[in-house]
């Protein structure tokens, strides 16, 4: 699954990063590199490969998730996309960048939970692409709130 790769591959990097290039000194700013990776990777390597996806093999992901093929994906795609690249900015753009990406994609992967479980619960939609995908429409919004708190308070 690319959401594990592309979550693992993001707070490692941070972690590298925290510790042995920008050698962070407080838990606030360890943290705070674990995001921006976690962001700039995990958010943004997904954006784009959900572009990948939904827009130009709209076809094949329908059916992986157990749903009839329609416009409305290629739509869903292109702003994957764009938030795919907002997330990647925040490399260079910082904390405005940054805090875009985090509130596009908490609010993207919360709609997209409360579909699937509407999905799952009124239709009995248990094809495995529609429940596993909960997975990182669950965990990526949790983990970046969670991070973003600690990385402001601690």
């Amino acid at each position: 699954m690319p959401f594990i790769f592309f979550t693992l591959l993001g707070i490692s990097i941070g972690v590298i990063d925290a510790s042995l290039i920008s050698k962070a000194v407080t838990i606030a700013d360890f943290l705070s590199k674990i995001l921006l990776w976690e962001v700039v990777v995990g958010v943004g390597g997904l954006g784009i490969l959900a572009f990948v996806g939904h827009a130009l093999m709209s076809e094949k992901i329908a059916k992986y998730i157990g749903w009839e093929s329609n416009g409305f994906q290629k739509e869903l795609g292109f702003s994957e996309l764009g938030m795919g690249i907002i997330a990647i900015m925040s490399l260079w753009g910082g904390k405005e960048y940054l805090n875009s990406a985090i509130i596009v994609s908490c609010i993207l992967c919360a709609g997209a939970s409360y579909v699937r479980i509407i999905d799952l619960t009124r239709n009995r939609n248990l094809v495995w692409g529609n429940v596993i995908s909960l997975v990182p429409d669950l965990f990526i919004p949790v983990s970046l709130i969670v991070l973003k708190i600690l990385s402001s308070v601690l």
